[in-house]
């Protein structure tokens, strides 16, 4: 299913923006924007401040949170809300919600939801990192009230509980939460791909939110950072993409899906409040229609123009756009960004569209002193994803091709000559069978050439792939949209040069994390791909603690035992990672981590200031392949 700008919608939905092909509209007063705004205790300022929002909680708080008349509280006791009785997220309405300061507990104003939970209040202090928005009954519910449009929710509930923690523990003062950038924090944590419906109270609600969303903390605490002033030029970007697309819901039919992998390039322009990228995606994707006993595949290739503007809040090095989130390097030479979006509807038939779709976008500032010098020993890390198909009489075969690679790049006069090892993995999709693992090594010679905006094009016979390098030459990205016959492939190939007396106390510190990773299992006929943020903590022994908060897309098919039927679906959901690791690092900056089993490789700039890992994972009928881009703050 075409979908055009698939970049740039990503972000501006969830930001309530929308634009394509140029333009875009403004940025309100309460989006936030590229600076902090300010922090400070906000207090009683005689002025009029107007805040509003939808109040919701879970089923069986929703009575605990209202504010019912004395005829109201008689009625309860003898006939139960009906609220109560409806599992998940439900509007509170009749509840009183007050403009509290966090630290004296004095009310500014207050107001009363109506019958859908919404509320408008006129307070008389503005948006201040010590403002809540409350509501109370024997359960309570707050909000930071850090812009006009506040909902108050679990969610929200989660990150004013950080807040306390924060103070409570001498990290933080309230202060310290810049508005702005607190708004940013708050509508980031709001889009996730979190499931509340199970939860019955305020504090389930939140201990599921916080199981799901392991840098909770992380993302409140980057309101209190001042934003990196380097973020700023234009950036040449590349990344890739997987999109998955599912047509449910038809009566008396099977149902019909595609999925897409795609390749972007961009030039991203960065504004005080705003990012304006141009530039194109290109996908190929296989449409999955039902067949005698399984599936037709068929194949389609589409352009997108990326043009258009967004706006953006940066806290620290952390880039917020609505629910997506990108890293900046601390020089502000490096940027990496994962995106995605979900988009359902429903039609006047009663049939439902889903399109769900996970990117990663890797970048670096132009140069201002022409071409990037390519030379030297490099660690080359990729990674790859693709479909491969064959014809039959009544149905065609699918297949998953995961792919990783990690080998050396050597570059002398405009020359790169390449020693690597990649493992494929081919996993059936259109039946239940067994994976194949391959591993195989290749090495070759290609032309290899810089621009003066820092564009890279690698010449390996009849094909040109391009790319992007920094500015000092350290980092290289390549990305590539292979297009063969019954074969598509979307690949992405980053290479960090190598650099000597490189060691474990060089690189110790904390690193903020941006991950993506394509997976295949046979077993369920699942076909997923994720994209994930977290944090990563090096110890000067080695030792390292990683947590992440990974969100994932999946694409089922489900094909009926008499084989008349074929039905597809599509989930998005989060999970969370905890885990330790022990890394280690050779003087030529390689980096190898291992947990448990599982061994991941790459390698680290000689500054350590960027790090770029590969992952593979396997278990009975699944394959996975992850690339971890690690910045140090």
């Amino acid at each position: 299913m075409k979908r055009a700008c698939v970049w740039l919608p990503a972000i501006m939905v969830a930001a309530g923006m929308s634009a394509c092909g140029g333009g875009g509209g403004s940025s309100g007063s309460d989006t936030g924007g590229g600076g902090s705004g300010d922090g400070g205790s906000g207090g009683g300022s005689g002025t009029t401040y107007v805040y509003s929002g939808t109040v919701t909680a879970p089923s069986s708080d929703v009575a605990m949170l209202q504010s019912p008349s004395m005829l109201d509280r008689a009625l309860s006791l003898m006939v139960p809300s009906a609220a109560a009785a409806v599992n998940g997220l439900q509007p509170v309405s009749q509840a009183t919600v007050e403009l509290v300061d966090l630290q004296t507990d004095e009310v500014y104003g207050s107001a009363v939801t109506d019958s859908s939970g919404a509320y408008e209040l006129s307070g008389t202090a503005e948006p201040a990192g010590n403002l809540v928005l409350r509501v109370q009954g024997s359960s309570t519910m707050r909000a930071p009230a850090s812009a006009a449009a506040v909902d108050i929710n679990p969610v929200t509930e989660a990150v004013v509980r950080s807040m306390a923690d924060a103070v409570a523990a001498g990290s933080h003062t309230y202060a310290d939460y810049a508005p702005a950038q607190l708004t940013a924090s708050v509508s980031y944590l709001s889009d996730q791909d979190v499931d509340l419906s199970d939860a019955t109270t305020v504090d389930d609600a939140v201990a599921a939110y916080e199981d799901a969303v392991a840098d909770v903390d992380a993302v409140v605490d980057d309101a209190t950072v001042t934003p990196n002033s380097g973020f700023s030029g234009t950036y040449g970007m590349l990344g890739v993409a997987t999109e998955m697309f599912a047509l449910s819901g038809r009566a008396d039919k099977s149902d019909n899906g595609s999925v897409s992998v795609g390749t972007y390039g961009l030039t991203l322009d960065v504004g005080d409040d705003r990012l304006t990228p141009s530039g194109s995606s290109e996908f190929r994707e296989l449409g999955l229609t039902v067949a005698t006993g399984g599936l037709r595949v068929s194949k389609e290739t589409w352009t997108n123009d990326e043009s258009g503007s967004a706006p953006y809040t940066l806290s620290g090095n952390t880039i917020y756009m609505g629910g997506a989130s990108g890293q900046v390097s601390l020089d502000g030479e490096v940027v990496v960004a994962e995106t995605g979006s979900t988009e359902q509807t429903t039609l006047s038939s009663g049939e439902v569209t889903m399109v769900r779709d996970r990117n990663l976008l890797f970048g670096f500032r132009q140069p201002s002193s022409g071409a990037p010098t390519l030379s030297g020993s490099y660690t080359l890390i990729g990674l790859g994803s693709g479909f491969y198909w064959s014809n039959g009489a009544d149905n065609d075969y699918l297949e998953g091709l995961l792919l990783s690679d990690v080998g050396s790049m050597a570059i002398s006069n405009g020359t790169a000559t390449f020693n690597v090892t990649e493992s494929e993995t081919d996993v059936p999709l259109s039946t239940t069978d067994t994976l194949v693992d391959d591993t195989s090594t290749s090495s070759f010679s290609a032309p290899i050439s810089a621009a003066a905006d820092g564009s890279v094009v690698l010449t390996a016979g009849s094909d040109s792939i391009t790319g992007q390098a920094s500015a000092d030459g350290d980092l290289i990205a390549l990305n590539e949209l292979s297009d063969e016959g019954n074969l598509v492939l979307s690949q992405l190939y980053l290479a960090v040069r190598q650099g000597s007396g490189c060691s474990i106390g060089a690189i110790a510190g904390t690193y903020r994390t941006i991950g993506y990773g394509p997976a295949f299992d046979s077993t369920q006929q699942l076909l997923n791909v994720s994209s994930a943020r977290g944090k990563l903590q090096i110890q000067n022994g080695g030792t390292a603690t990683y947590a992440d908060t990974t969100r994932d897309v999946d694409l089922g098919i489900s094909t009926s035992a008499t084989g008349e039927e074929t039905h597809f679906w599509t989930e998005a959901a989060n999970h969370s990672t905890r885990t330790s690791l022990s890394v280690s690092v050779a003087s030529d900056c390689t980096v190898t981590a291992t947990q448990g089993s599982d061994q991941i490789t790459g390698a680290v700039t000689a500054d350590g200031n960027v790090m770029v890992l590969v992952a593979k994972g396997a278990t009975s009928g699944k394959s996975t392949r992850d690339v971890i881009v690690a910045i140090r703050q």
